[in-house]
């Protein structure tokens, strides 16, 4: 696979955990200042996150704020969403399952790690020597905004590369509102894939770091494809033109990932909200940054 470049996750050092690890397979309830972020997590308490690696319940409900009473109505800009990967050679995506570890960083960040990565359609047959790690950490950016900044990755402990592609999809609601979101024409800033969206007076971005795809459509078009029994893919970029407002729309960020023996490979993702107006704050495009995750040491890597 001739890719330009992968983020190769180096060392993973000073990562603070500063409560003890938690039950595992529940969601997280995250707070920075006045935002928040919920991953499978309802005002009534944690949700589990998914005991099976396909289908629908890898949707899994989100919850982000710029301010406001924690899930109260008319507060939230994003509904739903979620990592979703495909092993070179199956015929579907599927979505990290039972998680094998949680823990959170001070009130704004959450990890899991997975033991059990699948592929073998149907049948679900573990992959060999392969482990991974999703996190989401939520950011106070100011009176008017707020950010989300997630990440996942892949360890390969085989003596093989390891060949897969990621995907991270949401349905973001911007001005509190399943309609009304307009995307602008796809950018490519630096080796990044970034969405422009605007909606009355909110705008949001949603950026993927060295992402090698993204897609915007319907919900059924986009999380729907990547819950379903069948191969989806956005290669090409998918309508990159962006999709009209009259609809309750969702986008994605795609990367075809090779994992050499031995490393670990994670895809930062980010999605800021802004109101009023307000241009949320994302990484500047082009820049390989990965915040929130201690002190990660990340090079580029050319294949």
């Amino acid at each position: 696979m001739n890719r330009n470049h992968r983020l190769i996750l180096t060392t993973l050092a000073g990562a603070t955990l500063t409560s003890p690890a938690l039950a595992q397979n529940f969601g997280a309830h995250l707070t920075d200042g006045d935002a928040i972020f919920d991953y499978s997590h309802t005002p009534s308490g944690p949700s589990n996150l998914p005991t099976v690696s396909q289908g629908n319940s890898g949707n899994v409900q989100m919850n982000f704020q710029i301010d406001g009473g924690w899930g109260a109505a008319g507060t939230n800009q994003l509904a739903s969403g979620n990592w979703f990967y495909r092993v070179l050679g199956d015929n579907r995506e599927r979505h990290f399952a039972n998680a094998d570890n949680h823990w959170l960083t001070g009130t704004s960040r959450a990890d899991w790690t997975f033991d059990k990565i699948y592929t073998g359609g149907a049948s679900a047959i573990q992959v060999p020597d392969i482990t991974s790690h999703m996190g989401f950490q939520v950011y106070d950016t100011g009176v008017d905004s707020a950010l989300m900044a997630t990440w996942a990755c892949f360890t390969n402990n085989s003596t093989s590369d390891f060949h897969v592609s990621l995907f991270f999809a949401a349905d973001i609601d911007l001005d509190i509102s399943p309609t009304g979101d307009t995307y602008a024409p796809l950018g490519f800033p630096g080796n990044d894939r970034l969405w422009t969206i605007t909606d009355n007076a909110a705008n949001g971005l949603f950026l993927g770091v060295n992402a090698d795809a993204a897609g915007v459509n319907t919900i059924p078009n986009i999380l729907g494809a990547l819950t379903n029994p069948f191969f989806n893919d956005f290669m090409g970029d998918h309508n990159p033109g962006g999709f009209g407002p009259a609809t309750d729309n969702a986008s994605v960020m795609e990367w075809q990932l090779v994992v050499p023996p031995g490393q670990t490979v994670c895809t930062p993702s980010y999605i800021g909200i802004g109101r009023n107006h307000c241009i949320p704050i994302v990484p500047a495009p082009g820049a390989a940054a990965l915040m929130g995750v201690g002190t990660l040491l990340i090079a580029r890597r050319r294949r």
